[in-house]
C-alpha cells in the first residue's frame, strides 16, 4: 500500500451547522487527511480526515473520521466494486465528546 499526504482541501469545502431558527448556515472548513491506496490495483483501502481548526460559532471544536474500504463482489454484473465497510466519527461538539461507528455488510 502507499501512504499519501493532503495538507489541507480548498476553502469550498463546507460543513452544514444544525438549524438556525430553521434556516442552515454553512461555514467553510479546512480539513487535512491521509490515505491509503494499494500499490497493485490503486484501490483506496483507508482515509483519515480531520479538522485543521475549530469553528467556536457552532461549538465543533474537533471531527475526526476514519473511513475503511473494501472489496464487495457483485456476481450479476461480474464487477468487484470497492466500497465503505466501516466509518468512524469522534467529534467534541457543544462541550460534549461523541464517537459513533457505522458498518456496513452485503
Amino acid at each position: 500500500m502507499t501512504h499519501i499526504r493532503r495538507a489541507s482541501y480548498p476553502k469550498n469545502r463546507k460543513h452544514i451547522s444544525p438549524r438556525d431558527r430553521g434556516v442552515p448556515r454553512i461555514y467553510p472548513v479546512d480539513i487535512k487527511g491521509r490515505a491509503w491506496i494499494t500499490a497493485d490495483k490503486f484501490q483506496v483501502v483507508r482515509i483519515e480526515s480531520e479538522m485543521i481548526s475549530p469553528l467556536p460559532e457552532i461549538q465543533l471544536l474537533a471531527e475526526h473520521q476514519i473511513t475503511e474500504y473494501g472489496p464487495v463482489p457483485f456476481a450479476a454484473k461480474n464487477v468487484e466494486l470497492w466500497l465503505p465497510k466501516s466509518v468512524e466519527v469522534y467529534l467534541h461538539f457543544r462541550g460534549r465528546r461523541y464517537y459513533r461507528r457505522h458498518t456496513f455488510e452485503r
